[in-house]
């Protein structure tokens, strides 16, 4: 295993309980890192943090509500945090003739709005402590759309695009 040198380093994880999520959080943890792990599945959440003892703290809660987003700051408090992991499912699968205006909305909230909104919380935080990543987990329609997924196609090029803005 390549060693990582994040022995010790706090880590947010989202989409925690399965997955991609999951997965990377499991990583993290392997690397001797510490990770608070978000998700909506509660059991899941207390699975890996059992399997993890002392490794794992865990947010219960769709990261979509602001809720959620406030929770996990609570948690995090004034430690200093490496970097966010920011992941989550997205929209059903439809054209752009059946999307309804309500559709592109409900995408927004899913795909883009809640990833703005814990990012800017988050940023105070790496400021402070002057170091921070973070990593957005999309989809390959940032490079080319997929057919029937037009809300992914279109929201997720907007997360790429909030994310090199963020980086300039």
């Amino acid at each position: 295993m390549i060693d990582l040198k994040i022995d010790g380093h706090l880590f947010i994880v989202t989409g925690a309980s399965s997955g991609l999520g999951n997965a990377v959080a499991r990583v993290l943890i392997g690397n001797g890192a510490q990770v608070i792990a978000v998700a909506r599945n509660k059991e899941k959440l207390s699975e890996l943090s059992a399997a993890h003892p002392g490794r794992v703290e865990t947010v219960s809660g769709d990261v979509t509500d602001s809720n959620t987003t406030e929770k996990i700051l609570a948690c995090l408090g004034d430690r200093s945090l490496s970097g966010v992991f920011v992941n989550a499912g997205g929209p059903p699968a439809m054209s752009f003739r059946e999307a309804r205006m309500e559709d592109w909305d409900e995408a927004y909230r899913l795909l883009l709005r809640w990833k703005v909104g814990l990012v800017k919380k988050l940023l105070p935080n790496f400021i402070k402590h002057g170091y921070g990543r973070i990593l957005f987990s999309e989809s390959s329609t940032v490079k080319q759309p997929i057919e029937n997924l037009v809300l992914s196609n279109a929201l997720r090029m907007a997360v790429a695009g909030a994310a090199k803005t963020l980086a300039l």
